[in-house]
């Protein structure tokens, strides 16, 4: 991070922020496609600078988001925020506008403070006439909440096949999936159902795009694709981890009516430290616009998107035979990894494999691409809730969420 630019850029009042940002994005510009920074015309659009700055995951990928994080110390810049600009001056105001100290909220949040908002299709329970068979359970949490360790983790067993999110429940068909996904820009929900099929079919990277591509072209129903997977498993548990699901009851419902008797591992985290991940990942720039409840203030965000999702799946799982859900706790897992994995295991009836508790060994470089750059398990994040504790007051419905869940609030 070019931390001078940064703390130049924020001693400054926020309309001549803009003509900086501008300028050294420019730079970078004119660096990468061998121009003259001073005659580029900030105004005009990306595609007219550079053909290959026309196509907006490209200019995200290889420019935008690798410039923002480098040089304004952004932990992550997202692609529905690069589909925002359509030029260099665009960009700069809103990145003048981001650099602003986000307010504490002066009041708890309520309902009255609260919208809804829902970006994906109208969500439906499934109508499928017969449920897909094999043994398959989900990952249920809120996002950030160790979700994507526990499936590594389980990923290291012979007995399971746990790939990256594949973000499928959510949908009728491929085609709805396909066509949601672009128009609010999230390509990002293909990489896990990409890996899938590369693994479970062997064939390449290409080869699992354009299959995906025949998939939606056809409308092909989301229950086939899942039947299709389990056709591969041999007896193995497919286990799904994807926390959008739990954004909206209907979604949840549609496991126990698509699945013949899933199971479920609910995980859960203090919401101290999910809403820390929340604000430093900068969820509030995309999760607002998209998921459903939304806040104008970033922190209340942050304690809705926590609060929501374990209300969800605590009404949901009330439904559903305590024979067929557990819950774990990411600090449990954390504190006595055995002991949870363990359970876990005999949750599922297979037997405990030492390969689950260290991911990082076993799957080596197909490691969750938000866990590359760690070696380890970092038992002592147990306990980061305690330094987490957020500026303002939390609301009547996260403190009684918490209860139920037993994490204390101090």
């Amino acid at each position: 991070m070019d931390t001078r630019l940064v703390e130049n850029l924020k001693a400054l009042p926020r309309e001549h922020r803009a003509p900086l940002i501008a300028s050294a994005f420019s730079d970078r510009i004119a660096s990468m496609f061998g121009m003259q920074a001073a005659n580029i015309d900030i105004d005009v659009p990306f595609g007219e600078l550079a053909p290959a700055l026309t196509d907006v995951p490209m200019r995200w990928n290889q420019v935008i988001a690798p410039w923002v994080k480098e040089c304004l110390g952004f932990r992550q810049f997202h692609l529905y925020e690069a589909s925002l600009s359509n030029s260099i001056s665009e960009l700069a105001h809103y990145l003048a506008f981001e650099l602003d100290p986000i307010p504490i909220p002066a009041e708890p949040l309520d309902d009255s403070s609260t919208l809804w908002q829902w970006g994906w299709s109208n969500p439906t329970p499934f109508r499928g006439k017969t449920q897909v068979q094999g043994n398959t359970a989900f990952v249920l949490g809120a996002g950030r909440s160790g979700t994507s360790l526990f499936r590594s983790m389980l990923a290291c067993h012979e007995q399971i096949f746990a790939p990256n999110e594949l973000h499928l429940l959510n949908f009728d068909d491929m085609g709805q999936r396909r066509d949601d996904i672009q128009r609010l820009w999230q390509q990002w929900m293909d990489v896990g159902l990409i890996d899938t099929l590369k693994s479970r079919f062997g064939v390449t990277h290409w080869d699992a795009i354009l299959k995906i591509k025949q998939f939606a072209d056809e409308s092909m129903p989301v229950d086939e694709v899942y039947e299709l997977i389990q056709s591969r498993m041999s007896g193995r548990w497919l286990i799904d981890k994807t926390p959008a699901y739990s954004r909206h009851p209907i979604w949840l419902s549609r496991a126990e009516q698509m699945f013949d008797n899933p199971r479920y591992l609910f995980i859960t985290r203090h919401p101290y430290a999910v809403m820390d991940s929340f604000m430093r990942s900068r969820f509030y720039r995309y999760s607002a616009a998209i998921w459903g409840e939304y806040s104008n203030n970033p922190w209340h965000s942050a304690e809705l998107y926590w609060t929501a999702a374990n209300r969800n799946i605590l009404d949901f799982l009330k439904q559903v035979p305590a024979s067929r859900w557990m819950h774990i706790t990411y600090e449990g897992l954390m504190q006595e990894t055995a002991k949870s994995q363990q359970a876990v295991c005999q949750f599922l009836s297979i037997p405990y494999d030492e390969k689950i508790m260290d991911p990082y060994s076993a799957l080596g470089d197909s490691i969750a691409s938000n866990l590359q750059g760690r070696s380890r398990v970092e038992h002592s994040n147990a306990d980061v809730w305690r330094d987490k504790r957020p500026h303002h007051q939390l609301g009547d419905l996260t403190r009684k969420v918490a209860d139920e869940l037993g994490y204390p609030l101090t």
